[in-house]
């Protein structure tokens, strides 16, 4: 059974592109994304209610909130490709909100707030915050993002069982009509041009990259997804892929303790300065 694909809507435009994103990438037309938006009251407002006697208007602030909705429901109206698109308005604090929904959803879908460093402490805390405890894959879609039905996507591999679990859920959602490309690092000697790496390391080289193709077949047996295994680091080796990619797909984790360091700091880089959608996809239960 079809499940929902759940969109954060917060009145922005990139919200507006995160639901155009869900509309135009939804892989079964018998989906339903739910348009979701969050109020509540403001902390400000909370403290003055705690000091003096009266009210705040919630009837307004939820209006305020089907408002917001209803902007962004017309702003994609004409996006074809799915059966339904639900709005939902819930009070309560975004991202534990959203956290909750997406336990019964497929997969959450939401925009990357603010460019410069004080909008993403304020704004962009939402999408990091889901992107990492979501127990559904999270797409995080940059401002601006309007490309058509996605035809080419990036999976960063690292051999884990995250990494597999990233190809898995990217063989699984996009269908055959989409070109994927597993995109593996190998980072031995950062100090050295690739050149040097191969002259000095050969072995280690050959090893690593036969450990990363044979992790790979064991999710893709049938090579559906093209190999790339490159000698850089995976910030560069991902940031020089993703270039000409629709969508980059990365596991929530790495490769053991020092991966999983050097894979969190590269989704978080990813996440924040991608030109691209990234999903960030949990480990398989």
């Amino acid at each position: 059974m079809t499940r929902d694909l759940i969109v954060g809507i917060d009145g922005s435009d990139v919200a507006q592109d995160a639901l155009r994103w869900t509309l135009r990438n939804t892989p079964d037309p018998a989906a339903t994304v739910v348009a979701m938006a969050v109020w509540r009251v403001p902390l400000a407002m909370r403290l003055l209610m705690a000091k003096r006697s009266f009210d705040v208007d919630r009837l307004g602030l939820a209006a305020e909130a089907h408002h917001t909705l209803d902007v962004a429901l017309a702003a994609t109206a004409d996006e074809d490709g799915v059966g339904a698109v639900e709005p939902l308005v819930v009070e309560g604090s975004a991202g534990a909100e959203l956290l909750t929904r997406a336990h019964d959803a497929d997969l959450l879908v939401l925009g990357r707030q603010g460019d410069s460093d004080l909008q993403h402490r304020l704004l962009g805390s939402v999408s990091r915050h889901c992107a990492t405890r979501a127990p559904v894959p999270t797409v995080v879609v940059p401002p601006g993002f309007d490309r058509p039905r996605a035809t080419s996507v990036i999976v960063g591999f690292d051999g884990s069982d995250n990494a597999s679990a990233a190809l898995r859920w990217a063989l699984d959602f996009f269908d055959d009509s989409v070109a994927i490309e597993l995109v593996a690092a190998v980072d031995l000697s950062p100090w050295l041009d690739v050149e040097s790496t191969i002259e000095r390391f050969p072995e280690q080289v050959e090893t690593e990259r036969q450990r990363l193709l044979t992790a790979a077949g064991r999710v893709d047996p049938d090579g559906r997804a093209v190999r790339t295994v490159v000698l850089h680091g995976p910030k560069q080796a991902l940031a020089e892929a993703c270039a000409e990619a629709d969508v980059v797909v990365l596991g929530a984790r790495g490769h053991g303790a020092l991966g999983a360091a050097l894979l969190g700091s590269v989704a978080t880089w990813m996440l924040e300065q991608s030109p691209c959608p990234v999903a960030i996809v949990p480990a398989d239960d």
